[in-house]
């Protein structure tokens, strides 16, 4: 069976909270962005005067800020892995008799089809269960399911928009393309809360675990010494 050692976190949540702060800002920009676009488009639409400076600027903000976020995605989604896979490690740390799922495939289970729907999740709130149950950690039971299902709503959101977006070809089309990336830009923003929410929790909740038995472990050592020097 393999040995798992303590990884050291509070660095990595506080990258990992800094970035999914940034991508909400970013999120912020990508509704404004995306609603002049709506304007422009209804500008079309209703056959009002507009000029191919307009067009091609909105063209170039809108490709500038889609880049800005597919780059702060991938940066955020790359430390939340490692993140995750550090809470699971650690968890293994404290107690590994009621967890079914290691580290690695905590991780993996987020890349293959059907099992992604859940397993990550579970990886994670048993992970969270170690800490609570044995460090006795104040549980909070809303954090994770509310988190997993914003996650989930926002990946079914992603698909939606993914497609209406090869298939916008009229102004009318692309104008419902561009409403529903405005509300998933919106969702994403509501999901970056709740994740910020979640890492911060689960996070105190390893870090107490670990102190509090790192105190236990110095009491016992203690006491079998005092044990000794009476006897």
């Amino acid at each position: 069976m393999k040995k798992y050692t303590f990884l050291e976190f509070s660095g990595l949540s506080k990258v990992l909270v800094t970035f999914m702060i940034i991508e909400a800002a970013v999120c912020v920009i990508a509704i404004y962005s995306g609603y002049e676009e709506y304007q422009l488009l209804r500008v079309i639409e209703a056959g009002e005067d507009y000029t191919q400076e307009q067009i091609d600027f909105n063209d170039l903000r809108q490709g500038v800020v889609g880049l800005l976020q597919v780059v702060v995605m991938l940066i955020t989604a790359i430390a939340f892995l490692k993140w995750n896979y550090r809470m699971i490690n650690n968890a293994y740390c404290v107690d590994d008799s009621t967890l079914t799922i290691s580290p690695g495939w905590g991780i993996g289970y987020y890349f293959v089809p059907i099992f992604s729907l859940w397993k990550p999740y579970q990886a994670l709130r048993d992970a969270y269960d170690v800490f609570v149950s044995k460090c006795a950690v104040d549980r909070n039971g809303i954090i994770l399911p509310l988190w997993w299902g914003a996650y989930l709503i926002s990946c079914f959101l992603g698909q939606i928009v993914f497609r209406f977006s090869l298939q916008a070809e009229t102004v009318d089309s692309i104008i419902l393309s561009t409403s529903l990336s405005m509300v998933s830009d919106a969702w994403d923003f509501i999901l970056d809360l709740i994740g910020i929410m979640l890492v911060m929790h689960v996070s105190h909740a390893c870090e107490e675990c670990f102190e509090s038995r790192h105190s236990h472990d110095h009491f016992t050592d203690d006491f079998d010494k005092d044990d000794v020097s009476f006897e």
